[in-house]
C-alpha cells in the first residue's frame, strides 16, 4: 500500500522547503504531489528540487481545488492533504499507513503544534489541539484537519462530487463526513504535524483562536464560512 501526499501551494517559497525535506526523509517512500495554485515567486522552482510531481492548477483559487486535482492524479491507494507550511516527523507516513492494514478504516487523522512560535506557545498549541480534537470525538465528531488527515483514494473519487460548487473553508471537515460514510474515521492522538503559527501571530493568538472556533462552529450548523477564494489571504 503507497501513500501520496498531496501540497496545495501558493506563494511558500518562505515555507515549503522544511514541509517538502521533512516528507523526503520519512521512514517509507512516500509520493510527494505540489499542485501550484499561481505562484508568482519560487514556490514551483523549490517544489521541483524535491516532490515526484508539480503540477499548476489556476482554474479555481482556493485550496480544495488545488488538492483535488492533486488527489486525482495521485498514484497511491491513500492520499493525504499536506499543509505547505508544516512539518512532518520521520514516522508521520508509516504510523498514518499501518491503521489503512484495518480494512473498515476509511481515513485516519492527528493533532497539529506550532513550530516556530515561542517554546511556551508551541507546547500549549499542542495541548490545546490535542483536547479540542479528543472533546469533538468524545461528541461524536471528528476534527480532520487538512494538514494531518489521510483517506482511501477510492473513497474520495466516490465522494468529491461536491467540489466544482464549494464556496468556502473547512473543506476538510466536509471530506471527513463523507468518507466517514463509507467506514471508520479512526483518530491519531500523538502522530502530531508542525505547522507555523504564522496567522495568528499576523492575526493575534487570542482572535485567531475565536475566529477558528466561530469557523467550525458555523460550519456545523450549516452556516456559510469564509469564501475559499480569500483562504490565501488570510
Amino acid at each position: 500500500m503507497k501513500l501520496s501526499v498531496i501540497i496545495p501551494a501558493l506563494n511558500e517559497e518562505k515555507y515549503i522547503e522544511k514541509t517538502l525535506k521533512s516528507l523526503k526523509k520519512q521512514s517509507i517512500r512516500v509520493e510527494i504531489i505540489v499542485v501550484d495554485n499561481g505562484s508568482s515567486d519560487k514556490t514551483i522552482d523549490i517544489s521541483k528540487e524535491y516532490a515526484d510531481h508539480v503540477f499548476s492548477y489556476t482554474d479555481k483559487k482556493g485550496p480544495l481545488f488545488a488538492a483535488n486535482y492533486g488527489f486525482e492524479h495521485a498514484k497511491g491507494e491513500v492520499i493525504a492533504m499536506a499543509g505547505a507550511d508544516c512539518i512532518y516527523p520521520r514516522r508521520w507516513a508509516e504510523r498514518t499507513l499501518k491503521l489503512f492494514q484495518n480494512e473498515d478504516v476509511a481515513g485516519v487523522y492527528g493533532p497539529l503544534m506550532f513550530f516556530d512560535s515561542n517554546a511556551v506557545m508551541n507546547f500549549l498549541s499542542g495541548l490545546l489541539y490535542e483536547f479540542f480534537m479528543i472533546s469533538v470525538k468524545i461528541f461524536g465528531g471528528d476534527n480532520t484537519s487538512g494538514a494531518n488527515f489521510a483517506f482511501r483514494k477510492s473513497i474520495y473519487l466516490e465522494i468529491n462530487d461536491f467540489v466544482d460548487s464549494w464556496t468556502t473553508i473547512n473543506e476538510d471537515i466536509e471530506i471527513g463526513k463523507r468518507i466517514k460514510q463509507h467506514g471508520r474515521l479512526v483518530m491519531m492522538p500523538f502522530n502530531f504535524s508542525y505547522t507555523s503559527a504564522r496567522r495568528f501571530q499576523k492575526n493575534g493568538y487570542f482572535k485567531s483562536a475565536i475566529t477558528f472556533l466561530k469557523e467550525s462552529h458555523s460550519f456545523k450548523h450549516g452556516n456559510k464560512g469564509t469564501k475559499v477564494e480569500n483562504y490565501w489571504n488570510n
